[in-house]
């Protein structure tokens, strides 16, 4: 079904707010920035959204679903727990970095932030967190991951995403560069950095 006029110009709104917070910041960005961006009025975005707020929460909740989604594709695809695995740990960081609002609000408690939006995110981690200890229950049941706790080593996952995030986003690298370190060191969860002959030596 075809988008009305009114879905239309929301969604175009939307677009436009996700380019001035990701240019901008959340804080210094204005309603009149996101107003001249679309071509309107301030007065105009009223019609469609009550206030900055709630444009902001709005690009979260889409920018957090087409993380989910991407992720949840790439994992349904996959054939093993252990390829699913690493299907979720790559995507994400794929993804997660083209998002203008969601990697930021991954990274810290953003004092800017409205409650809504905060809310969101811990909605977003949740949902992570849910995919992350199906995968690794699976992958017990079947024998291919060891028997530990599943919701602990979804959210030691996470947490080391995050501390990856951190810094391969910020340094100068190439995106071809960036993935192939991030390929490696899933490679190095996944199997191991010690070598066979080498296990047990401390």
């Amino acid at each position: 079904m075809p988008e009305s006029g009114s879905e239309s110009r929301k969604a175009q709104i939307l677009v436009e707010a996700r380019e001035q917070f990701s240019r901008f910041g959340f804080r210094k960005c204005t309603l009149q920035d996101i107003a001249d961006a679309c071509g309107f009025t301030k007065q105009a975005l009223y019609y469609y959204f009550k206030n900055k707020n709630e444009i902001l929460a709005e690009v979260v909740r889409e920018e957090s679903s087409l993380l989910l989604t991407s992720i949840n594709k790439a994992v349904e695809e996959a054939e093993s727990p252990i390829q699913k695995l690493e299907s979720f740990l790559l995507v994400r960081f794929e993804v997660i970095k083209e998002l203008a609002l969601l990697y930021p609000l991954t990274q810290s408690a953003g004092r800017e932030l409205i409650p809504r939006a905060i809310e969101l995110r811990q909605e977003f981690y949740d949902q992570e967190i849910k995919m992350l200890v199906k995968i690794l229950d699976e992958g017990m049941k079947q024998g291919m991951f060891k028997p530990l706790s599943s919701c602990l080593m979804a959210h030691s996952l996470l947490a080391m995403l995050k501390g990856v995030e951190a810094i391969f986003f910020s340094a100068d690298r190439k995106p071809e560069d960036t993935m192939q370190s991030m390929r490696e060191l899933i490679h190095c969860f996944l199997h191991g950095l010690v070598c066979p002959q080498y296990e047990g030596q401390t």
